[in-house]
């Protein structure tokens, strides 16, 4: 059921890189007639895979994105870098890191999917270069609070699936229905990694709100 949501399935390249010193692992995928680029951010328990898993990087190349799929420094087949060295709870130094992979690969403009730790990484990411960040989606994102995310002006959608016991959602959804660039989704029959979870409907989510 999975390959349907694709209309075109392109194969994903995986690469690694020499970054900031130490060895990157990253998936890629990239179409000629794409002039979007976007930069997917796995959580603390995942990896690049998990995009892979539901054709996550095909779907959005179908929408027109170039699409970047790293293993976080530390995790998966990255090597750890003490530069962007993270804890459970702790992502200060997550914050140069979407920002210094993108002009790695000298992309100036771009948007992020980031899930859990991701979408932590994505908040504090975006406060720190608003200029760069246009849009992001964030599922179930970890250890943010309201104060950070009130501060964000971009596109914004949240998800969260309706049995995350993770990152409890009741209190933010309050104030994130003030901000007229923030909308947020409850997955139904999800837990917590909502985007695995339900595949199909994260996905019919996230292009209705890529397609306003």
């Amino acid at each position: 059921m999975l390959e349907a949501l694709s209309h075109r399935i392109y194969m994903t390249e995986e690469k690694n890189v020499k970054f900031n010193g130490k060895n990157l692992f990253y998936r890629y995928l990239s179409r000629a007639e794409n002039s979007k680029n976007i930069l997917f951010l796995h959580g603390f328990s995942f990896t690049s895979g998990d995009w892979e898993r539901i054709k996550a990087m095909n779907h959005f190349a179908d929408l027109g994105y170039n699409v970047y799929a790293p293993d976080y420094p530390g995790f998966g087949k990255s090597e750890k870098n003490e530069n962007f060295s993270v804890e459970r709870g702790e992502l200060e130094n997550a914050r140069l890191f979407a920002q210094t992979f993108m002009e790695f690969h000298n992309i100036k403009k771009y948007s992020i999917l980031g899930a859990s730790m991701g979408g932590g990484m994505a908040v504090l990411g975006a406060l720190n270069f608003p200029e760069s960040v246009e849009e992001m989606i964030l599922v179930g994102p970890a250890w943010v609070n309201s104060s950070m995310l009130m501060k964000l002006e971009m596109k914004t959608l949240f998800i969260w699936g309706e049995n995350d016991n993770v990152v409890p959602y009741d209190e933010l959804i309050k104030d994130i229905g003030r901000k007229t660039n923030f909308s947020y989704e409850i997955v139904k029959k999800a837990g917590h990694p909502a985007y695995l979870d339900q595949p199909e409907e994260f996905f019919k989510i996230v292009d209705k709100f890529l397609k306003k």
